[in-house]
């Protein structure tokens, strides 16, 4: 049996990320010491992310503190050759 989940958008706080919250985005990613997703989003990527992206979003626990979410916005799509 399923119980709902009522999410409360009170318990986080969004603001626009920055370069301190590298360390804390790639602890949300690292699953272990050599997978797919640490090749992918190492700390100099995240980092260029957080600095070059159109719109870089943290999402902090109001009640910890502590980083939760991370979104990067380009305002470009990401296709490298048209069809």
């Amino acid at each position: 049996m399923e119980e709902d989940y009522l999410f409360d958008p009170e318990s986080v706080v969004l603001r626009r990320a920055d370069p301190d919250d590298c360390d804390a985005i790639i602890n949300l990613v690292e699953i272990g010491e050599d997978d797919i997703y640490n090749r992918v989003y190492s700390y100099p990527k995240i980092l260029k992310l957080i600095e070059t992206a159109y719109l870089a979003i943290t999402v902090i626990d109001r009640n910890t503190g502590s980083v939760v979410g991370f979104a990067a916005f380009e305002d470009f799509p990401q296709v490298s050759q048209p069809f």
